[in-house]
């Protein structure tokens, strides 16, 4: 299934999530190969990794599709989304790197904002 949103649309819905959860701590599934599930957590069945619920904000029926997948820019690619800036699709796998790595989610948004800055300059 292709996805009906563009990546500045899922970013968005990123940045409001970690807006409206700064200090949620996403832990992995056990058994989800690399450890990451897009639609439920450790701690949760409802709510998977930022990217996992954000897609789901913006397009719920993905939810078969996006069960369980390796990277986010793999995932990205698989559901063809409207890519206009590749630094869009590292800020997205930094992001997804730290949450991984059991950082809060204000820390995540911020640690890649600061990340990408070094990298490319100031936007």
């Amino acid at each position: 299934m292709k996805a009906n949103f563009t990546i500045e649309q899922l970013i968005d819905e990123v940045r409001k999530l970690a807006n409206e959860k700064p200090d949620f701590v996403y832990e992995p599934v056990i058994g989800c190969a690399p450890a990451c599930s897009y639609v439920s957590s450790a701690n949760s069945e409802t709510e998977g990794c930022i990217f996992g619920q954000a897609i789901l904000r913006l397009q719920p029926e993905l939810r078969q599709t996006i069960d369980c997948e390796n990277i986010i820019s793999c995932l990205l690619q698989d559901l063809k989304v409207n890519i206009s800036n590749k630094q869009l699709v590292e800020w997205c796998v930094i992001v997804q790197g730290f949450q991984d790595n059991q950082i809060i989610w204000k820390d995540c948004v911020s640690g890649a904002d600061d990340k990408i800055k070094t990298l490319f300059g100031k936007q």
